[in-house]
């Protein structure tokens, strides 16, 4: 009797040491949630994360004010400027692009980051000075430095720098609009502006020769928009070659008709502001590259 209550016990206080050193997949869900600028841990330890927490740290990085981002970065690029002694730091401003979605995904990624930086190049008394090739060696160490920098190095979507010298505004620019990192983690969408957003994804998984570039609010104009990439396949069929804005208004109109009839377009188009829906169609063979339709609702 005593044995078996001794071996019970030996059994229960092994289950709760084990139990107490398994790891809980929860709790670091927080980890990243007091994070600011000046907190963002150096590369070398963003990168030795595993991916959930990698993730984790894009999605507080993604969260944070970009003013606040601006003047981190601010120092960090003057002094990089200083070291590097060609060019002096001018300004850098942050925006976000909040339209575009993930390749052939019904999500946004957190890379979502546009960064524009300008700068001054210095004079020089070098009789072999010139200003343009200086301004493009000193855009190739740049855009390497903001690889060094967690922030710009996960986020980036787009960067844009632009050089002027003696009174030349810009003498150059540069712009890089590829990613620095494959996405892992995914903005958390409001539940109305995805179950919008799916509806318009879900014509383009039906009708394949369209693919969901962007959707989303535009509150500066108060519309709705959305951009579908058209195959060449499409413009190319003889039918609709022959009448191509008459073809693609035709999508226009089921794409509307399908929004409109989706029970949340009503509330998001409300919560937003939002009074009329712009349709855009992307593709080379298209007069500038688009072809787009726009009403008021």
């Amino acid at each position: 009797m005593f044995k078996k209550l001794a071996l019970i016990l030996v059994a229960s206080v092994i289950i709760l040491n084990f139990s107490a050193c398994t790891p809980n997949n929860n709790s670091n869900s927080q980890i990243f949630s007091d994070l600011t600028a000046d907190t963002i841990p150096p590369l070398p330890e963003a990168k030795a994360l595993p991916t959930d927490l990698a993730a984790e740290l894009r999605l507080a990085m993604e969260k944070l004010p970009l003013d606040e981002c601006e003047d981190m970065l601010s120092e960090q690029i003057s002094t990089f400027c200083e070291s590097d002694g060609v060019a002096e730091f001018v300004e850098v401003n942050l925006s976000k692009d909040t339209l575009s979605l993930v390749e052939r995904k019904n999500k946004k990624p957190v890379e979502n980051l546009q960064v524009e930086i300008k700068v001054e190049i210095l004079p020089s008394n070098d009789p072999d000075f010139e200003a343009v090739n200086i301004s493009r060696e000193f855009f190739s160490r740049l855009n390497a430095f903001l690889r060094t920098i967690p922030y710009t190095a996960f986020l980036s979507k787009e960067v844009s720098i632009l050089a002027s010298y003696d009174g030349i505004d810009p003498l150059n620019s540069f712009k890089n609009s590829i990613s620095y990192v494959s996405p892992i983690a995914f903005i958390e969408q409001p539940e109305e502006e995805l179950a919008v957003q799916t509806v318009a994804y879900n014509f383009s998984k039906q009708n394949r020769d369209f693919f969901l570039l962007k959707f989303g609010a535009i509150p500066e104009t108060g519309e709705l928009y959305i951009e579908y990439y058209v195959t060449d396949d499409f413009l190319l069929d003889k039918k609709v070659k022959s009448d191509r804005q008459a073809a693609l208004q035709q999508i226009y109109q089921e794409v509307k008709e399908k929004i409109l009839d989706e029970e949340a377009t009503e509330q998001y188009l409300r919560e937003n502001n939002l009074t009329s829906l712009t349709v855009s169609f992307q593709n080379s063979f298209l007069e500038d590259g688009y072809m787009t339709f726009h009403e008021e609702l």
